[in-house]
């Protein structure tokens, strides 16, 4: 007779199951650019204990990234709605990367239901917009002498120390036109960190009928800067964006009257802000101005090769916060 090999899996029971799909404005995390009073989403989850059950209160913690520090604490409440509710703690800090987490309490229809509270969800990111403005040294920069359609600038900066970067979110606005699909290019330490602000993007702010001329985009640089860090040295950062002559701005410039439709001395603006730790700190943020070194060039094939330039530059003299200088 065959013998039978019987296998049994122990599975937790009675282990209370944690809210998922955790959302800041709708954006996964980490949520980049949110603004200041943040709007927060979730699924809550199954009871374990009997079926039918429904949401009845949930509890939000939220709290800074490099500090700890909670900044609100909603306590209980009262709510059937998972779906963005609105932050009600400390004011926020521009720039600046927060976590949070939710429990639910959730009640079956039954009258001898059973109240079930949740495990707290895993841990969600989000990073704030920059609602007080770009950092007073941060400025338009551009090829001031330069014909061809793009510009590409450059600057090396220190690399934190190895192992301390936490996180790294670069800020960056751009000249755009309608015939091209992006106003710049991001690179650090050779490393393609993003695009945008896409064709056309200048949208509502927050559907009050604010038009933004001048929109820019959040992107995620940590594990560029983490990976310039481990090499030490130098970092190189490098920026391509529409040159002197090759976008003819649909709005008005620095400067400008309306009815200007050239917006002239705007290239790319990038503001780049890295936290370490320990000790916790957050540095101050490196950001564009007119020390950046600039070469033009007449064709998007030149992007490549300026991307190879500054990853050959990289390795040769490896990869935050200084200021650029002309080459």
């Amino acid at each position: 007779m065959p013998h039978l090999l019987i296998l049994l899996l122990a599975l937790p029971f009675g282990s209370p199951a944690a809210p998922s799909g955790l959302l800041v404005n709708l954006l996964p995390s980490p949520a980049l650019g949110v603004p200041a009073r943040p709007r927060f989403s979730w699924i809550g989850p199954p009871s374990e204990s009997e079926p039918d059950h429904a949401q009845v209160s949930y509890r939000l913690r939220v709290w800074a990234e490099i500090s700890g520090g909670v900044v609100w604490d909603s306590g209980s409440v009262r709510s059937s709605s998972s779906a963005t509710i609105g932050y009600g703690g400390h004011p926020l800090s521009p720039g600046t990367a927060y976590r949070w987490t939710v429990t639910t309490t959730s009640l079956g229809p039954a009258a001898e239901s059973v109240p079930s509270e949740s495990a707290p969800s895993e841990e969600g990111a989000f990073v704030t917009a920059l609602f007080d403005g770009f950092a007073p040294s941060a400025s338009y920069v551009w090829s001031r002498n330069g014909s061809g359609t793009f510009a590409f600038l450059r600057a090396e900066v220190e690399a934190p120390r190895a192992g301390s970067v936490r996180r790294a979110t670069a800020f960056v606005s751009a000249l755009t036109d309608d015939y091209v699909l992006c106003g710049f290019k991001l690179y650090v330490g050779g490393f393609l960190v993003g695009v945008g602000p896409g064709r056309g993007e200048a949208s509502l702010e927050a559907g009050n009928g604010t038009f933004m001329a001048r929109p820019y985009v959040a992107l995620d640089a940590t594990e560029a800067i983490a990976s310039a860090a481990a090499r030490g040295g130098r970092v190189v950062v490098a920026l391509q964006g529409l040159g002197s002559v090759g976008g003819k701005g649909q709005g008005k410039g620095q400067g400008e009257g309306e009815g200007q439709g050239e917006d002239k001395g705007r290239g790319v603006l990038l503001q780049l802000e890295v936290a370490t730790a320990p000790p916790f700190s957050a540095a101050s943020p490196f950001s564009t101005a007119p020390a950046f070194s600039a070469a033009s060039a007449a064709s998007a094939a030149a992007a490549a090769a300026a991307a190879a330039a500054a990853a050959a530059a990289v390795a040769a003299s490896a990869a935050l916060v200084g200021p650029a200088s002309p080459s």
